[in-house]
């Protein structure tokens, strides 16, 4: 779980397209970025591990709507941990032919492009399985004179069922929205 929710976090930040704002202090030297987002989504994965430990491959799939409209986002990555050698590598982006979202239920159909040429038809529909929970992060960072870094999120998060295609071994929805701060002096 640990890998799916540290993968989640990056397929989020990649796949919302987060808009950044970059605007010079009082000093030339301070750089400041900082960004907002808000948003509904829903997020589906799956991880196998060859015998030996050494073949590790990742599949994510998340679709959600920021505002920009919905849009599809799909990775699919192995790596042979042993040897450090990138076996696949392919990801894409679409906008959704339909996402219907609520926090118990969502439906995202979509034909995606991918890097390797092929396109991935989907049509999956999440089905949330229990009450949703609220959650929140915050993490502060503080090197002083050198980098300081504040970030915060919250949201209702909920384990979910999934059925269509292509199939994954977790599912989740979420409405979330967050922030981030970051200063280089």
């Amino acid at each position: 779980m640990r890998t799916s929710v540290r993968s989640f976090a990056s397929s989020l930040v990649a796949a919302m397209g987060v808009t950044l704002l970059v605007a010079p202090s009082a000093s030339a030297a301070n750089q400041v970025v900082s960004d907002k987002y808000s948003g509904e989504f829903a997020y589906a994965t799956s991880q196998t591990r060859s015998p030996d430990g050494c073949i590790v491959a990742q599949r994510d799939l998340l679709a959600f709507d920021k505002g920009f409209g919905p849009t599809v986002a799909y990775y699919d990555f192995m790596v042979n941990e042993c040897t450090m050698e990138v076996l696949r590598d392919v990801y894409g982006t679409a906008p959704a032919e339909a996402f219907d979202f609520n926090r118990n239920a969502v439906h995202a159909k979509a034909s995606v492009p991918l890097t390797d040429g092929t396109m991935l038809a989907v049509d999956l529909r999440w089905n949330a399985v229990g009450a949703p929970t609220q959650q929140g992060f915050s993490t502060r960072i503080v090197e002083p004179g050198v980098y300081q870094y504040v970030s915060t999120s919250s949201g209702s998060f909920s384990e979910a069922s999934l059925s269509g295609s292509p199939l994954f071994d977790e599912a989740h929805i979420s409405q979330s929205k967050g922030s981030r701060l970051e200063i280089r002096h």
